[in-house]
């Protein structure tokens, strides 16, 4: 389980991490808000991954998963992978910040999806 890190600051400063948005089995996923920039404050979701006290073979799945999602995010349908971040005991990865919450929370909350709600939560993503 990964600390809170509400109100810290990584990537030299430049994001500021302000709530959690979901916690799992090997990642706890932030908003973050982007400081550096003047006026307008990208946000984005921080998932933040531990990277201490994992074998080989976990690391290796991490990294994996990591590259995969590097390598899809170019999709339009596929949340965008920014940049991984490496601070201390932790790898952090950027992405953008969905609003309307994830296809697994989705799923699991309602049971199953209809083809109606894909089509709908794709409305919300374009």
């Amino acid at each position: 389980m990964n600390p809170d890190l509400v109100g810290y600051r990584i990537d030299r400063g430049r994001l500021h991490i302000v709530r959690v948005l979901g916690v799992g089995a090997y990642a706890t996923v932030y908003e973050g808000v982007d400081v550096s920039s003047r006026g307008f404050q990208r946000r984005f979701a921080i998932k933040c991954l531990r990277k201490a006290s994992l074998d080989s073979r976990q690391r290796s799945f991490q990294r994996r998963e990591i590259a995969l999602h590097q390598l899809a995010s170019a999709h339009r349908h596929v949340v965008t992978m920014h940049r991984m971040i490496e601070e201390g005991d932790f790898v952090f990865v950027i992405l953008d910040l969905c609003d309307h919450g994830d296809l697994f929370t989705m799923i699991t909350d309602r049971h199953r999806v209809s083809c109606m709600g894909v089509l709908k939560a794709e409305r919300r993503m374009n």
